[in-house]
Order: C-alpha cells, then structure tokens, then sequence
C-alpha cells in the first residue's frame, strides 16, 4: 500500500473508532474525563495544522479523523458533566492549554513536542479516572484508536522523524488507558475478595 493509502485508512478507522464511545456516552456506560478530551481536541487542532506545515500529507488523515472525534466528546463530556472539575484537573487544563498556545512561537517541530507533552498530561487523567472507576471507557474504542495510530506509522514513513511522534504517541495512549483499566479491574476483584 502506498503512504497516502495507510494515511486514509487510518484516518477512517480513528473516526470510526469514535463511533462506540459516543454510543456508550449516550447510553450512559461511558463517561468521558473532560479536561482530558477538551485538551485532546485542541490539540489534534494544532497537530492538523503542524502535520499539514510540516508536510504530512497522507498523515493528516488521522489528524482530522482525531480532531472531530475528541471535539464530539468534548461536547459530550462538558454536557454530562460527571467525572467533577477540581482545581487538579483546572491546573491540568490551564497547563496544557498554556503549552498549546506556545506553539506559534515554538516553531513547527518543537510545537509537535510540546503537544506530545500536553497528550501525556491528558492521558494521566483518563488513566487515573478509568483506574478508579474501570469500565468508565470505551474499551473496543480505544482498541481501534490503539490501531489506527500504528495503522499510520506507514502513512509518514519517509517524512521528517517529528511526524512520527502522533502515531507512537497514540499508540502509547491508547495502551495507557487500556493498562489502567486492567489495572482498576485487578485492584477491584483483590478488594472484593478480601
């Protein structure tokens, strides 16, 4: 397959893959962190545009693909409004927003870095929530975001090393909040049994 091939297929797996987690938010089984999915949006803002300067091409895809799926559950979240709003998770935001918005003056290259730190401060918040709350997530949709993000590994393959940085972020993301459920889950039945 050709770099712009993968590029659309991971693109229409990733918006697929928002597809079960907005059915789970709407049937109440799913509850969305929203400081995590507000960060995400803006950021897969900025990393559309940084992957399209930086000559991304079939890349971008899963960019856009991204960027509608967290704004729906950003909406979403916002509008449920159940996992709470502490000042945490306002420092968190303010903290992620802040680097966010150094990007213009970063550069392309370093905005990507900083974005890929912002994701990890996003991450860290879902990974708590499902830990403490397992089943709280779409775990057939983050399998799919898991995919999609290595489906997208061959659609930059060739371009500069910072476009590599989106898909083994995702990756990493999607493993992340899959370990921590697993974890929340192990930690429940220990203490159940004991």
């Amino acid at each position: 397959m050709t770099p712009a091939a993968w590029g659309i297929a991971s693109g229409v797996l990733d918006v697929v893959s928002f597809v079960p987690y907005v059915i789970a938010v709407r049937r109440g089984t799913a509850d969305p962190a929203r400081v995590s999915w507000t960060i995400w949006a803006v950021e897969y803002a900025v990393l559309a545009v940084v992957q399209y300067a930086r000559g991304g091409g079939a890349g971008d895809w899963i960019a856009v693909g991204e960027l509608a799926g967290c704004v729906t559950l950003a909406v979403l979240s916002w509008r449920r409004g159940g996992d709470g709003f502490g000042r945490g998770q306002a420092a968190i935001l303010a903290g992620a927003l802040a680097g966010v918005a150094a990007w213009p003056l970063a550069g392309p290259g370093l905005a990507v870095v900083l974005t890929v730190a912002v994701e990890a401060a996003a991450t860290g918040v879902t990974v708590v929530k499902v830990w403490r709350r397992p089943g709280s997530e779409s775990l057939l949709s983050w399998w799919m975001f898991g995919a999609a993000a290595l489906v997208d590994v061959p659609a930059v393959a060739g371009g500069p090393p910072v476009l590599w940085l989106y898909p083994v972020t995702g990756a990493l993301t999607a493993a992340a909040v899959l370990a921590g459920d697993a974890a929340g889950r192990s930690a429940a039945r220990v203490e159940s049994s004991a």
